[in-house]
């Protein structure tokens, strides 16, 4: 309950909760939209109708927050003078879309702020470009990427024009279209992209971005079956991660591991051996900085590289710590359950080798 103090014309109220406090505003917005006619206002109806959905999105309404911003869209559409208004709405509308897991019509609605945005008289090539990547980003999502790919080459072409976009900004979206070829199955072109991204990187100011993109060209040859290649790349890239965090480092050496343990299951001499030496760089790194599910992903993979060695106990002894290790974690990076099936057949084989 609210008082008023008619001395000094304060108001005092007892505490409320976020929830009422979102009701009260919706009502507000309710009450506002009572006094416009939408026929004679359709923007500033439409403005108010995303204000009140917007609302409902903060109370966690989804899907009134939804159907309220495609109503205020089509009021918005009817006045031009609210195109801003529109493609604030759109925009958060694809958000929602997001958010309940419909991403084909929140591709749907980010193509049209899209094209809307590009419809403007003297639109920026820096707010084209950051809509032609946030729109390639979510074709990527939708499962698109030659779609995707389009849009973002037009973003970088946009973004590489003088006083645009500053060259990290250029690199990271050579990177997305590299993973949008590798996602359509076009290598190629995907160590293309990532190569003309590490050539806009300066790599004594940013030694940490040429190790992570050069991690990414290892990963590409890795896939490819290039093995050599990707150890070559993976090993420079730790030349250029020595000096960053914990965290990309033991990326970058848990990379290599995994590619000499490939090695080592084509024969080659000495491949597990060298897993093992990366692998366990990696885990020291990581229990450095505390992170207990990427240790039991990295403790899993040794486990791996002993069971291929015939080393079943050890195998067995890495499997058990992987387990209790990603029981810790909140958000395990590889599902659990494989770790469970591998200690299993690892103590199954260990049983059948016993005699009755």
């Amino acid at each position: 309950m609210t008082t008023h103090d008619a001395t000094d014309g304060r108001h005092t109220a007892e505490p409320r909760s976020r929830a009422e406090l979102l009701d009260r505003a919706g009502d507000a917005f309710i009450d506002a939209l009572g006094a416009i006619d939408a026929k004679d206002e359709p923007g500033l109806y439409g403005v108010v109708l995303a204000d009140f959905a917007r609302c409902r999105r903060s109370a966690g309404r989804l899907e009134e927050a939804a159907e309220s911003l495609s109503e205020a869209a089509d009021h918005l559409r009817d006045d031009p003078g609210t195109r801003d208004a529109l493609v604030s709405a759109l925009y958060d509308l694809s958000g929602v879309l997001q958010a309940l897991g419909r991403t084909d019509g929140a591709v749907a609605v980010q193509l049209e702020v899209l094209e809307t945005v590009r419809s403007y008289p003297k639109v920026s090539q820096r707010r084209l470009a950051e809509e032609l990547v946030t729109t390639g980003d979510l074709l990527m999502e939708a499962g698109r990427p030659l779609d995707a790919l389009e849009l973002l080459y037009e973003g970088h072409e946009l973004l590489s024009a003088e006083g645009v976009g500053a060259r990290q900004e250029q690199s990271a979206v050579l990177v997305r279209c590299a993973r949008a070829h590798r996602a359509a199955g076009q290598d190629e072109e995907a160590l293309a992209a990532l190569r003309k991204a590490l050539a806009v990187v300066d790599p004594v100011e940013d030694a940490a971005t040429c190790g992570l993109l050069l991690d990414e060209i290892a990963a590409v040859h890795r896939s490819a079956g290039r093995l050599q290649e990707a150890v070559e790349a993976g090993r420079e890239a730790e030349g250029y991660l020595s000096e960053a965090n914990g965290h990309l480092l033991a990326g970058a050496l848990h990379h290599l591991g995994r590619t000499c343990e490939l090695m080592g299951d084509a024969g080659a001499a000495g491949g597990y051996d060298d897993a093992l030496a990366y692998y366990r760089r990696a885990l020291a790194l990581l229990r450095s900085e505390g992170d207990l599910g990427y240790c039991g992903v990295v403790l899993h993979d040794i486990g791996d590289v002993h069971q291929s060695q015939d080393r079943l106990e050890e195998a067995e002894s890495a499997y058990e710590e992987a387990v209790e290790l990603k029981k810790q974690d909140p958000q395990p990076r590889r599902d659990l359950v494989t770790t469970h099936r591998a200690l299993g057949y690892v103590r199954q084989e260990l049983a059948e080798r016993r005699e009755p």
